[in-house]
């Protein structure tokens, strides 16, 4: 029996497919894949404003380039909606550089893939540059920021952190970081693979799914109890930011696992001098003023992520950064938006090859100031399959 699409789309990104893009002319970005987009991942840690830039790194992802940039990006589809590229939190840009041209040169980028370009999840900055160059720009999330050097669990508004952290303590729950050598890789996959059964399958597109190569570049926080693995949790470490990624636990961890594991990169996070740390994006709350797209948004996201989320995020009192959708058009808003809700329910399976182990984790700087993006030769990147 032949490979399915998905199956045959996985093949290609594993052996590196260096230049997806059909359209080079008219300043289009060029749109990498497989070893040739993991390779930026270094100069995205290093530069990018949030984290989350680091999906780069799962295999599957894509990067769009241009004008010494770069974006993480996917592509994304779903049945009937069509086909979109979709462009993931914000570019990491030369110093100075705005996200303006980015925008329009990853628009070209889709418009040669015969994609719809649609934003998800991308910070106030970036879609102010989107609403300028004539883009419809919705709120759709919310990201949940904590400062690590100033975070006290002893504050009224994290009572109810603090009794699962009580609880935790209680049934014998310890936490704390893992070195990339010594992670026990094994158990994280078998306790990844029942919590993923336990939930319809892992999500995709802007989560990360489990793979050895991949969680061995992040921020790794591992949660024991009665001499077993309950639970882990990772983190995109980026020299201005850590993101949390994947969080999972086993069906019989006790109560208060996931609070222990997120303190505990919390008190990490602090140690290292990192002064923004991310619990990631929830539902944005639909507002009173919200015209009828917005709500169905934000209603669709909600149903993603699930009300649970928000309300354990909450838990620790973070301050909430509102996060935006944008596309070109209603068309392509609603083409996006469709194509990544299905992509994250139903992402195309992993390629089996891994991806270039990872560098480092770069240290986070003291302030979080942009350091000038630099870029691999170009030479320097596998040439296309």
């Amino acid at each position: 029996m032949g490979a399915g699409p998905a199956t045959t789309m996985a093949r290609r990104w594993a052996r590196g497919a260096a230049d997806i893009s059909a359209d080079r002319a008219g300043g289009a970005a060029r749109i990498l894949a497989g070893t040739a987009a993991a390779l930026l991942a270094p100069a995205c840690a290093a530069a990018a404003p949030r984290a989350e830039a680091l999906l780069l790194r799962q295999a599957g992802m894509l990067a769009a380039v241009s004008g010494g940039g770069v974006w993480t990006c996917a592509a994304a589809a779903a049945p009937l909606a069509g086909r979109a590229l979709v462009l993931l939190a914000d570019p990491a840009l030369p110093r100075g550089a705005g996200a303006g041209a980015m925008i329009g040169a990853v628009a070209g980028a889709a418009r040669g893939m015969n994609r719809a370009p649609f934003l998800y999840k991308c910070a106030p900055r970036t879609a102010a540059a989107a609403r300028r160059a004539g883009w419809i720009v919705l709120p759709v999330a919310r990201d949940a920021i904590l400062d690590p050097l100033a975070f006290r669990p002893d504050t009224p508004a994290r009572a109810g952190l603090r009794r699962r952290l009580r609880k935790a303590e209680r049934a014998g729950v310890t936490a704390g970081p893992c070195a990339a050598a010594d992670l026990p890789l094994a158990a994280m996959a078998a306790l990844s693979r029942d919590w993923a059964a336990r939930r319809g399958g892992e999500r995709g597109l802007s989560v990360g799914r489990f793979a050895p190569d991949y969680v061995a570049g992040q921020a790794v926080y591992l949660a024991h109890a009665g001499g077993r693995l309950a639970g882990f949790a990772t983190f995109h470490a980026g020299a201005r930011e850590r993101a949390l990624d994947m969080l999972r636990t086993a069906a019989d961890a006790p109560e208060g696992t996931v609070h222990a594991l997120i303190a505990a990169a919390i008190a990490d996070a602090a140690r290292a001098g990192c002064r923004r740390l991310s619990l990631s994006a929830a539902p944005r709350p639909a507002g009173a003023a919200d015209r009828l797209l917005p709500r169905l948004l934000a209603t669709g996201l909600a149903r993603l992520a699930g009300t649970g989320l928000s309300r354990f995020k909450a838990g620790f009192d973070p301050r909430w950064e509102t996060r935006y959708a944008a596309a070109p058009g209603v068309l392509a808003l609603l083409r996006g938006g469709l194509a990544a809700g299905w992509t994250i329910l139903h992402p195309p399976p992993l390629p089996a090859d891994p991806l270039p182990r990872p560098a480092p984790l770069p240290a986070p700087q003291a302030a979080p100031e942009p350091v000038p993006l630099t870029l691999p030769p170009e030479a320097d990147l596998p040439a296309a399959a």
